[in-house]
């Protein structure tokens, strides 16, 4: 299996668990807006959010390292779990510990202060077994955790609003319930008692998980402030209705998110097990796909935006006027999207600090923006400012990771789909006459703009013969050099370098007819090291990267230039 195809088909397994799971979620909506009004469902969702910024901090987002240094062959496994349940276990004293500052939030929130608690303890814990056994390869038990975790949701959901009419509280306590009861079914399936060992700390590995995860803490706050800290801006300035519209608002965008996470699941497992020799590559080649498939959904999103609002309210129209703040918000969540894949850069290079810097950034920039644009133009204000923040840090990241990966982004069919997706936003938000059509035709345009990628994408999945060849050419061209090296030593010195020449030649530029050298220099050459000739080194290599143009050419070059210094070297014997 071709690493294309290993990752498609661990996108599909993730796929199953997660965005079939969270799709079903969201499902959920009209049930949400037919029992909790637009204040109700503000209090809901701002008490969720308070939760899930207190989780990085008294976690000390752990579970990230856990995933990727459970990935690593070198390390003990059981040495990773224990030091991650060890310290939710530890963090989880510190916020009782703090729990008596929660009493300072206002607008409701302190009233659910036990569930806020109970909340970060099963979410930190549901978190760390689930990248535990990602990192362990159990794909499928992933996706598997996912469809269980959704089904818990949607009975507990069902159980607690509609017959016991718990409200607020039943909407927060099905969350809860559901990621204990799939942490419990996780230990038990995986046996995960197996891993938690006392003796099995090591010291050394603690100190770099946590200088991994440490200075993840600021970027998941900061990432946190990018995407929620609007909400509440809106509650404090325009009050809980206006909020509880831009909630709903944000839930068709969030498929676009759902799509991009079950994509970076996977992604980011192939990108740890990429060959660094061809990583670049890997990368650009991927990058060219996602990109199309995030700005095709975005603009068929933004397409549909009155008709998924409707579908979403159906039982309480208070809620239908929120349809005005998704297409700046979607347009902003293709971005979220995008800025998503250059993280894994920084995944695969344990570059933490500059993911925070570059969340800094934009989180500020938030801020600024909202205390700017909401009281002067509203809740769309609220959008255009996520917009903005996302539209500054992806080119941010796309200086900062050319670094680290420097892939191939494509940026001049990044900027004309942006700019199509800004047209989209102010035909429908202008409600221009037949904007219907204009929008169909802007779909159509940001389709077949985007169509040659996902074509290239299937070929590339589907090149396994292929594949095949190229992988046997390289182990024949191999063996020539060998033997060409070999006859040099064996007392054949010139027809072996000549032939060792020729071969090298053909290694490093296979559209192109190799020359014959000169027998003597090309025998020179050869024998300059007669140990490890550094064309040996050179053409061996080549072989095993045939695809990588401009390795290849770099290793020309070092032959070409290793020629030119032999003969210089003649020359001055020679007077």
């Amino acid at each position: 299996m071709n690493k294309y195809k290993r990752l498609l088909t661990n996108t599909i397994v993730f796929a199953i668990g997660t965005f079939a799971s969270k799709l079903l979620v969201l499902l959920l909506t009209p049930l949400y807006t037919s029992i909790l009004s637009p204040d109700q469902y503000s209090i809901a969702d701002l008490v969720m959010q308070t939760s899930n910024l207190l989780i990085p901090i008294f976690t000390v987002s752990i579970a990230n390292a856990v995933m990727r240094f459970g990935m690593d062959k070198a390390e003990d496994k059981a040495s990773v779990f224990t030091t991650g349940f060890t310290t939710i276990s530890l963090g989880f004293a510190a916020l009782l510990v703090c729990s008596p500052a929660l009493l300072l939030l206002s607008g409701g929130i302190n009233d659910y202060i036990p569930i806020i608690l109970v909340y970060v303890l099963a979410s930190g814990m549901h978190s760390l077994c689930l990248q535990f056994v990602r990192s362990q390869g159990h794909v499928k038990l992933f996706a598997f955790d996912g469809i269980l975790n959704t089904m818990l949701t949607i009975a507990l959901n069902i159980l607690f609003l509609v017959l016991f009419k718990m409200h607020i509280t039943g909407y927060l306590m099905s969350t809860v319930l559901s990621d204990a009861l799939c942490t419990l079914f996780l230990f038990v399936v995986c046996r995960l008692w197996r891993f938690l060992k006392a003796k099995s700390v090591d010291r050394d590995l603690a100190k770099r998980m946590l200088r991994y995860s440490i200075p993840l803490i600021p970027t998941t706050i900061l990432w946190w402030v990018t995407n929620v800290f609007d909400r509440y801006m809106v509650k404090y300035i325009l009050g809980d209705f206006e909020n509880g519209l831009y909630v709903v608002a944000y839930k068709i965008p969030t498929i676009l998110v759902l799509v991009s996470m079950v994509f970076a699941d996977a992604w980011q497992m192939s990108a740890v097990s990429e060959d660094r020799r061809t990583r670049c590559d890997f990368f650009g080649k991927v990058f060219y796909s996602f990109q199309s498939v995030v700005f095709i959904g975005a603009s068929g999103l933004i397409m549909l935006s009155q008709t998924a609002m409707h579908l979403l309210t159906y039982a309480n129209p208070a809620y239908f006027e929120g349809w005005r703040y998704m297409p700046i918000l979607i347009a902003a969540t293709a971005f979220n999207c995008i800025v998503t894949f250059q993280s894994t850069v920084y995944i695969v290079e344990k570059k933490s600090v500059n993911s925070m810097w570059t969340s800094m950034v934009g989180a500020v920039l938030n801020i600024v923006l909202n205390a700017v644009l909401i009281p002067t133009i509203g809740v769309n204000g609220a959008a255009l400012a996520t917009f903005a923040s996302y539209f500054v840090i992806f080119w941010l990241r796309y200086f900062n990771t050319r670094r680290f990966i420097p892939f191939d982004t494509h940026l001049p069919r990044v900027c004309f789909n942006t700019f199509v997706l800004a047209v989209q936003c102010a035909v429908i938000l202008l409600q221009v006459e037949h904007w219907l059509l204009y929008e169909i035709g802007m779909v159509l345009v940001v389709a077949g703009f985007n169509f040659k990628p996902l074509v290239l994408s299937v070929k590339q999945i589907f090149r396994k013969e292929k594949g095949g060849a190229v992988k046997k050419d390289r182990y024949a061209r191999s063996k020539e050099l060998k033997s060409g090296t070999g006859a040099v030593r064996d007392g054949q010195s010139a027809d072996g370098a000549e032939q060792y020449v020729i071969t090298y030649q053909a290694a490093v530029s296979p559209d192109r007819e190799p020359e014959r050298p000169d027998a003597d220099a090309a025998e020179a050459f050869v024998q300059e090291e007669p140990r490890q000739p550094e064309a040996v080194k050179a053409g061996t290599a080549a072989t095993d990267n045939i695809t990588d143009n401009n390795k290849g050419e770099s290793r020309k070059n070092r032959y070409e230039q290793s020629i030119r210094l032999y003969n210089e070297r003649k020359n001055k014997d020679k007077q």
